[in-house]
Parts: C-alpha cells; structure tokens; sequence
C-alpha cells in the first residue's frame, strides 16, 4: 500500500510493505515447510513416517496459501495506516511477496500431495 498526503504543512509519504503483518507469519511457515520437504528429499525411502512429515507440510502450506488468499481479498482493509493526515492519493496492489506466498502455497501443496500418491498409491 501507498498513500501520499498533507498533515498541515508538511507532505507524508507511506509504504507499508516487506513483512509487515502476516509476512512474518507466512516466513515462519514457509521456512517449516522446506525444512519438512527437505527432511523428506532426503530419506531414500517412502514410509508412514515420511507420508506423515508430508502431509504436515501440506497442510502447512496450505495455511500458507489462505494467508495469501485473504490477505490479497482484504488488502484495501489490512493497511494499519492511521496517521491523522489527509490523504491525496493511495493506492493498493500486492507486492511480490503476497503473490509468491498465494502461488507456491498451493502449487507446493499439490506437489506434495502427488507425491504421496505417487509413493503410496500408484
């Protein structure tokens, strides 16, 4: 979010971006999940064990995923900006992070979740 405005005299400029609000949360997840996913890359064989450590990453990327998804819906509303100025002009967009969290989440998640079914079930 962007937003350019006057507070008497003086011209306010404000960036909220970066892992501000749920970026924090997301990162945690995302860091998890490759530690689970890589836990997995490196056992040679497919077992319970494996298809449970799997399926938590699923899950966790899952949650990574609807993180993104409400965040893009709301994202006019999860400002935080409350400065006292009036503003001139703001404006909303998803930056790259929002948009790399919404994508890998469930392209992560159907990538494991083949997996599992190409090492269990087919």
């Amino acid at each position: 979010m962007w937003a350019v405005g006057f507070a008497g005299e003086d011209v306010d400029a404000l960036y909220i971006n970066g892992i501000s609000g749920d970026g924090r949360v997301t990162l945690v997840l995302g860091i998890l999940a490759a530690v689970l996913i890589l836990w997995r890359l490196l056992r040679r064989r497919a077992s319970t064990w494996s298809t449970i450590v799997q399926s938590a990453a699923i899950v966790i990327l899952v949650i990574a995923g609807l993180v993104g998804v409400f965040n893009w819906s709301e994202l006019d509303e999860i400002s935080g900006a409350d400065l006292g100025v009036e503003y001139l002009r703001y404006g909303f967009q998803p930056g790259w992070g929002l948009i790399l969290v919404t994508v890998t989440g469930f392209t992560g998640a159907a990538s494991l979740a083949y997996q599992i079914w190409n090492d269990h079930f087919r």
